[in-house]
């Protein structure tokens, strides 16, 4: 049967292997179990000598690929594999994932820390990356031979090592350290036009409020290359070893890993989770108190800034040894207010990706029917104190058009009108609803 070998940097962990009938089953090395440090690759595959097999498996790899059927796709017919499955496309990309796994086939020795020489990128290489979306090139590998790298999500995007100023291809033992996201263009939807051309600049406002506000986001610059743009994400899933001479993968999964969920089912509304499910996930964290806090005060923040994407893939756990957990930094910010001009979806029809409780009955999605008293009867419902949730609420509407203007001052020249208007006048529209 065909086995990939699962490493976490240069450890040997486990082996995932494809049965016969086209199902997985994933199974710790023994090794790795008699580690006292050791730990799970997911809180949903726990530590033991069985082999896990069934959904938990499928659905924790599934979760490592693109979201977009198109992608995997594309990923099929450059790298030829036999389909789209998820092995066989694990099997071609699976060698620099998010979080701290390597995949490799069992023929393929890794070389621990053995060291490779990076040649830097042209800029003419780093623009044919920058651009390869456009050629139906997934993740920026135009080249096949190049590195292989799988990233999560819906966007297109690639990975690559950047020292000082220069940029680099990574390896299997110097693994990428950003993520570039490229524009997104138009979407096209049955009753409205989309035009997300200026994601690059909507996500890199809305990550520089959310700092602003005090949240923990990665860092965060726009590339600009021979007339291209891209967004370069500092990977926080990456850490320098205490000599300096390393990069270490670390550990981390998304709430549909935790909670055994396939990719498709990341929104609530399709059968994925909600506030509840993951404050009660993170009232056992290393963290509790601080990411419950940190977590209801999102969920206000991304209500404001009209942030409709907060679906189960974008938040994350760290993952640490003896079965402790902790809250990642939040990632993938966006609001959907740009959209709204122009043949856009109307303000009206914007729903959050997770529900409010309603103060009567059933849940709340659609943002101008959003009002703090349904915050609060959130916070009740979870568990979260109310009196709490009432002064998180009363520091938004203290210090959030502080940040809006600290932000604004702060933009790169050039900066889209456009996209920091909208952002900023609806937030504060909607944050009038505080103050009444």
């Amino acid at each position: 049967m065909p086995s990939l070998i699962v490493y976490i940097n240069n450890t040997k962990i486990g082996h995932l292997t494809k049965v016969t009938d086209g199902r997985m089953q994933f199974c710790y090395d023994e090794k790795w179990l008699a580690q006292s440090d050791a730990y799970p690759i997911s809180i949903s595959l726990p530590l033991q000598i069985q082999p896990h097999r069934g959904d938990p498996v499928a659905n924790y790899f599934e979760n490592l690929l693109p979201d977009l059927t198109s992608v995997r796709r594309n990923l099929q017919n450059l790298y030829q594999t036999t389909s789209t499955h998820v092995f066989d496309l694990l099997h071609a990309i699976g060698r620099d994932c998010v979080g701290s796994l390597s995949l490799l086939p069992a023929n393929e020795v890794h070389n621990g820390l053995a060291s490779t020489r990076l040649e830097p990128l042209s800029v003419r290489n780093l623009h044919n990356i920058v651009t390869a979306h456009e050629y139906q090139y997934p993740l920026g590998m135009s080249n096949k031979h190049d590195f292989r790298i799988t990233i999560s999500g819906a966007q297109e995007k690639t990975a690559l090592v950047k020292i000082k100023n220069d940029w680099f291809l990574p390896s299997l033992d110097y693994p990428s350290t950003h993520i570039l996201k490229f524009p997104i263009g138009f979407i096209q939807q049955p009753a409205a036009t989309l035009d997300m051309t200026g994601s690059v600049e909507n996500e890199y406002f809305c990550i520089k409020l959310a700092e602003a506000m005090g949240f923990q986001v990665p860092k965060i610059e726009i590339l600009q290359v021979e007339g291209m743009k891209a967004l370069v994400i500092e990977r926080f899933d990456r850490h320098c070893s205490q000599d300096g001479n390393a990069l270490i993968r670390l550990a981390q999964e998304d709430m549909c890993q935790v909670f055994s969920l396939p990719s498709r089912f990341k929104y609530q509304s399709d059968g994925g989770v909600g506030i509840k499910e993951i404050m009660q996930l993170l009232s056992r964290s290393r963290c509790a108190d601080n990411d419950c806090d940190d977590f209801m005060r999102f969920q206000v923040f991304q209500w404001l800034i009209g942030a409709t994407d907060g679906h189960a893939k974008n938040f994350s756990i760290f993952i640490e040894a003896n079965g402790a957990y902790r809250l990642t930094p939040f990632y993938d910010i966006m609001s959907a207010f740009p959209t709204s001009s122009g043949r856009g979806i109307n303000t009206r029809k914007l729903k959050l990706a997770m529900a409010l409780k309603s103060t009567s009955s059933g849940n709340k999605w659609h943002l101008e029917k959003i009002y703090p008293r349904h915050f609060i009867a959130t916070a009740e419902t979870v568990g979260f104190c109310t009196v709490r949730m009432q002064e998180i609420l009363e520091e938004f509407v203290d210090t959030f058009p502080n940040a809006i203007e600290q932000v604004v001052n702060q933009l790169p020249n050039g900066f889209p009108a456009q996209i920091k208007d909208s952002i900023a006048s609806n937030s504060l529209r909607i944050l009038g609803k505080i103050k009444l």
